[in-house]
């Protein structure tokens, strides 16, 4: 993940078990971010310092709040698995895939973790919807929906709830 700063993340190793570190602009490692553990999917938030993860601890995959030289928080806590977070716009809001009941869906919750998810939207039956990006104007969320190795990028308004497909 890239931040507007320039400031960039990235997964070196296909290793289960997986450290974050910080690098400074010239490459220097200047410190870790979270624990070692099963770690993935880590978008840097639009402060720079703040970087949301998905981190799987006895098999259950959640999103978790990480920045450098400070324990990582949990913030989600409801059964089912959470992935793919993504910052809003602004940093006041994350967006994330969860599982409930066997039904993938797209929700929406404050980036401090607390409040109830709210769904943006349910994907069809059989099928998964995870989100990507959200616009700079904080109007779209870009989503990644399919199954079966089969997926497609569709752009949902935040405004109306409509969904536009990506042109092919």
């Amino acid at each position: 993940s890239a931040s507007t700063t320039g400031v960039l993340t990235y997964r070196h190793t296909s290793l289960p078990q997986r450290q974050l570190v910080w690098f400074t602009r010239d490459g220097k490692q200047q410190d870790n971010v979270g624990d070692v553990g099963q770690v993935g999917q880590a978008r840097i938030g639009p402060d720079g310092h703040s970087v949301l993860v998905q981190r799987t601890v006895d098999d259950n995959a959640d999103v978790w709040l990480e920045s450098p030289g400070a324990a990582p928080t949990r913030l989600t806590f409801e059964p089912g698995a959470d992935a793919a977070p993504v910052w809003s716009s602004d940093g006041q809001r994350m967006y994330y895939a969860a599982t409930r009941d066997n039904i993938s869906q797209v929700v929406e919750r404050p980036a401090t973790g607390l409040g109830a998810e709210k769904v943006v939207i349910t994907a069809e039956q059989g099928s998964a919807a995870a989100p990507t990006a959200v616009s700079r104007d904080g109007r779209w969320l870009v989503l990644r929906q399919g199954s079966a190795g089969q997926s497609e990028l569709a752009f949902l308004s935040l405004t109306d709830g409509k969904t536009v497909r990506f042109a092919e």
